[in-house]
């Protein structure tokens, strides 16, 4: 299983649990609440968010969960 999958994993099991997901960077914070769901897949090993028409990677992302 690759870094992307991971991530999936993780946030889909959070999701699960009702947990809200934040991916941080240096600049900027991604709060992936459960109603987001939608907006996160898995495509060629990475995983990514969607930001209106475009899909950014959050492999290199600190990814918690509250």
């Amino acid at each position: 299983m690759d870094r992307g999958e991971q991530i999936m994993k993780f946030i889909t099991e959070q999701h699960a649990e009702g947990r809200t997901v934040y991916a941080q960077t240096y600049l900027k914070t991604i709060k992936l609440a459960p109603k987001h769901a939608h907006m996160v897949r898995v495509k060629n090993g990475h995983c990514e968010v969607q930001f209106g028409k475009r899909w950014d990677s959050i492999n290199y992302c600190r990814i918690s969960a509250r």
